[in-house]
């Protein structure tokens, strides 16, 4: 099952008693915040749960598939997440599955 993000509010605001508003703004706050620290080049490091970091991508000459002509890729900056042991574990089956 996919949980879509309606889906994630409403279950986040079971499990902490608050309103699916508050839920929402806590939300989109944190993932903001996680998008700016990435986009001014900083790491976020939770413990237990991962790291997400930025990586650069060098800029290269690369052949176009159809045509075979030559393109340049420019350098590029792009989103990445480390899970961390504890979420590893959870989602590997080691700690205890439940549904949702």
């Amino acid at each position: 099952m996919n949980i879509n993000r309606k889906k994630l509010i409403r279950l986040v605001a079971k499990k902490t008693k608050l309103t699916q508003k508050d839920t929402a703004l806590t939300i989109d706050a944190t993932l903001d915040t996680i998008m700016d620290a990435l986009n001014a080049g900083n790491a976020i490091k939770l413990i237990n749960f991962g790291k997400f970091i930025s990586i650069e991508h060098k800029g290269r000459i690369v052949k176009n598939p159809r045509t075979g002509e030559e393109m340049e890729l420019e350098n590029r900056i792009h989103p990445k997440f480390t899970p961390g042991k504890k979420f590893k574990d959870v989602v590997s089956g080691i700690g205890a599955r439940e549904e949702i």
